[in-house]
């Protein structure tokens, strides 16, 4: 059950990444949209992925990060 649980929780964060991933960099057919990018990536990041935290440090270093959450 308790590995049920954690690969639920891997496959949502990665999830999230892959749509951040796919607003940040407009790929699938959607417009870039960095905002968008920025909310997928705290979800993940607030499931304590690196990755996710790694996505956001870069973007809030570029300027681009600015737009997340008010």
């Amino acid at each position: 059950q308790q590995a049920r649980v954690k690969r639920n929780v891997y496959d949502v964060y990665v999830g999230e990444i892959l749509v951040g991933d796919f607003y940040y960099y407009g790929r699938g057919g959607l417009a870039p949209d960095r905002h968008e990018a920025v909310l997928h990536y705290e979800f993940a990041a607030e499931l304590k992925n690196p990755h996710a935290m790694f996505n956001l440090g870069v973007m809030f270093e570029s300027g681009d990060g600015e737009i997340g959450r008010a």
